[in-house]
């Protein structure tokens, strides 16, 4: 005997399940319409949240997006935002730091490097498929991305310098 045949099904049940699945598809819908509108206007900043996401996810930290920015709000050349950029990383460095007290420091930079360039890479890809996949892709942008992480590279190695964690290879 089948019992999923034999039981009765409630049409209330069936009409309201129907209901939930819309509002939250309108939910959803309204939601990435925000997002897309955003990110059309400033995708910059949809790129700062997802590194920002990614860095969390990948550390296990709930930090949040610095408080004060360096003018990128205002100034929206690629040297303020991977200095943006170098400061949220800065933070999830002291936090990691004081995650890692007692540990050799070569491996404690190396550790950091390695997990916090993975986030960012998957940060900097993920943000182009977003844009990308809803035709929301700026001309130029991609360019601008390069260079934000050219510039965010160099300025993660001045601060692995001057927090000491990292020898500079002579």
């Amino acid at each position: 005997m089948n019992i999923a045949r034999t039981e009765k099904t409630n049409p209330k049940a069936k009409s309201t399940d129907q209901s939930t699945a819309f509002m939250l598809d309108v939910t959803l819908q309204s939601s990435l319409s925000s997002v897309l509108l955003s990110a059309r206007g400033n995708p910059h900043s949809l790129l700062v949240k997802t590194v920002l996401e990614k860095l969390n996810h990948q550390f296990g930290y709930e930090l949040e997006e610095p408080k004060e920015k360096n003018a990128s709000e205002k100034n929206q050349s690629a040297e303020a935002f991977a200095t943006d950029l170098a400061i949220m990383m800065s933070d999830f460095l002291t936090k990691f730091s004081q995650d890692k007290k007692g540990q050799d420091s070569q491996h404690c930079a190396n550790e950091f490097l390695v997990q916090g360039l993975h986030a960012v890479n998957d940060a900097f890809s993920e943000t182009k498929e977003i844009l990308s996949a809803f035709g929301a892709l700026p001309s130029g942008f991609s360019a601008s991305m390069e260079e934000i992480y050219d510039l965010l590279i160099k300025k993660m190695d001045l601060v692995l310098e001057g927090s000491k964690l990292r020898t500079p290879v002579s």
